[in-house]
Parts: C-alpha cells; sequence; structure tokens
C-alpha cells in the first residue's frame, strides 16, 4: 500500500480518538475534519490505482455515520435546553407518544418520535416532538433505500369528543400530493381548496369546523402542513423546525384550539379559549 494511504489512515485514526474523548455533540466536528483528509486521499487513490481506494471510501462512509450520530445528540442537547428555559419536561425518547391515533402516525413504513417536550404554553397543555417516518424505496433492483420525512408536531387536548376532521397542505411531501385536485369536502374558499385538502367523517361538521375565522387563520400559517381533530385530541404538523424555533409550534397549536368556531364549542363541549 502506498505512503499516501498509510498517512491518511494514521491521521483519521487520530482524529477518531480524539473524538472519541469529545463529548457527542463536538464529535461531528472532528468528523467533519476527517472526512475531509478522507475524501481527498479517496481522488487521489482513484486516479493513481492505489488499491486503498475503496477500504478510504469505506472509511468515509463511516465518518459521515460518526458526523450524523454527533449531530442528532447536539439537536437533543438544543432541545433539553429549550425545554429547561421554559419550564417544559424533557424526554429523548417516548415511545407512548405514537400510541395516538392520527393518520400523521400510521403514514409510510415506520416511524419514530424524539424529542418530546411538554408542558403548559399559554396555559394550554402541549405535548410536542420531533416526528420522522420513512417511505422504502428499491435501488439497484435489490438495494432498499429509506426516504425519511420529517416533521415538527404537536398534540393537545380538546377537552370534548369530536368527529374526524383533517386538513392537509397540498403539495407538501408525503402529505396531500397523492390526491391534488380532489377534495373530499370543498369549502367555500376558493383559495383554502388550492392549498389544503380536507377529509372528514362528517361533511356538516367539516363545514361547521372551518368557519371563516379558522379558514383564515389557516391561510395565514404558511409553514402549517397538516392539521387533525379526532376524538378529544388534535394535532398540528410543521416542517422540522430549529431547537430555537419550537416555540413557533406551541404558538401554532394554541392559536388552532383557539380558532376553534364557537358553535363547535357549544355543539361539542369543546373546552373555551385561555386567554394568556
Amino acid at each position: 500500500m502506498s505512503l499516501l494511504f498509510l498517512a491518511s489512515m494514521g491521521v483519521v485514526a487520530i482524529l477518531l480518538g480524539i473524538a472519541s474523548q469529545l463529548p457527542r455533540s463536538s464529535a461531528g466536528y472532528a468528523a467533519i475534519l476527517a472526512l475531509g483528509i478522507i475524501a481527498g486521499a479517496v481522488v487521489v487513490s482513484f486516479i493513481r490505482g492505489d488499491e486503498g481506494g475503496p477500504i478510504l471510501l469505506v472509511g468515509g462512509v463511516a465518518l459521515v455515520w460518526l458526523h450524523r450520530w454527533a449531530g442528532r445528540d447536539r439537536r437533543r442537547l438544543a432541545m433539553a435546553r429549550f425545554a429547561r428555559d421554559r419550564g417544559l419536561e424533557f424526554q429523548a425518547r417516548n415511545r407512548e407518544a405514537l400510541s395516538e391515533d392520527f393518520r400523521l402516525f400510521g403514514r409510510g413504513d415506520g416511524g419514530r418520535v424524539r424529542n418530546v417536550l411538554q408542558g403548559e404554553w399559554d396555559g394550554v397543555p402541549v405535548r410536542a416532538m420531533d416526528y420522522d417516518y420513512f417511505v422504502t424505496r428499491t435501488m439497484w433492483v435489490f438495494y432498499p433505500l429509506k426516504d425519511w420525512r420529517r416533521f415538527s408536531v404537536a398534540v393537545l387536548d380538546l377537552g370534548a369528543s369530536v368527529p374526524l376532521v383533517i386538513a392537509e397542505r397540498n403539495g407538501a411531501a408525503g402529505l396531500a400530493s397523492d390526491y391534488m385536485g380532489f377534495h373530499d369536502v370543498q369549502l367555500n374558499s376558493d383559495e383554502f381548496n388550492r392549498r389544503f385538502h380536507v377529509t372528514a367523517d362528517d361533511r356538516e361538521f367539516a363545514y361547521q369546523f372551518f368557519d371563516l375565522g379558522m379558514l383564515r387563520w389557516l391561510l395565514n400559517q404558511p409553514d402549517l402542513l397538516e392539521t387533525e381533530v379526532q376524538g378529544r385530541r388534535a394535532l398540528v404538523a410543521l416542517a422540522r423546525l430549529e431547537p430555537d424555533q419550537m416555540g413557533r409550534l406551541f404558538d401554532v397549536a394554541v392559536g388552532f384550539r383557539s380558532h376553534i368556531p364557537a358553535l363547535v364549542r357549544r355543539k361539542y363541549h369543546v373546552a373555551d379559549p385561555v386567554v394568556p
């Protein structure tokens, strides 16, 4: 093997040794540096026909995994810091969060919940979390590849039991793209019908739920991908937020609950909105 290969492996081994002594949140930076060295060595090795090239390539894949592993921990620490600063409970994992019977949680071939935040926000109990699900695709005839979809999700209690109604943003990845242009429920707003797809067990309830105030509020939430209401629970889903932006998810969840029409509140005994 060439001197280039041996030198590269030596430097990478040293960097990995350093990374093993660092906190997980910092190990990713050492992985980036080692990855840069190994990427250059791979290119040169293949150009020169060095047999060490494939081995270095495998090492590069391992370093990519190390960087992603460290990145997840940085997010966990940042989410825990957000929770501590705002008086919320934090759990890195919570399997019970997926027991909710929301349609979003049943999509794809598998899902996971991480970084669960729970507590009161403007007087309303809310549970927020990172939710990912994957769709398995096949590459090169036999190789399975997981295509992940990532969301920031909040769940809250309505204080009453109401029929199922779901509003999904048209064209959002993994959501309503399969039926764009087709509407289970056509509401009295052309703009809303262009942007959202509504599914409901009871159409009359959907017309009552999506009154003018709710429609206007939803249209003013550009990052909102989906809302679900069924039974006593409601869900809102946004594209994945950075940890320091999670307050936006809580605000949307509380805002959605507060815009439930008065007619629905009276008919189904939904709890009145909390005034901050």
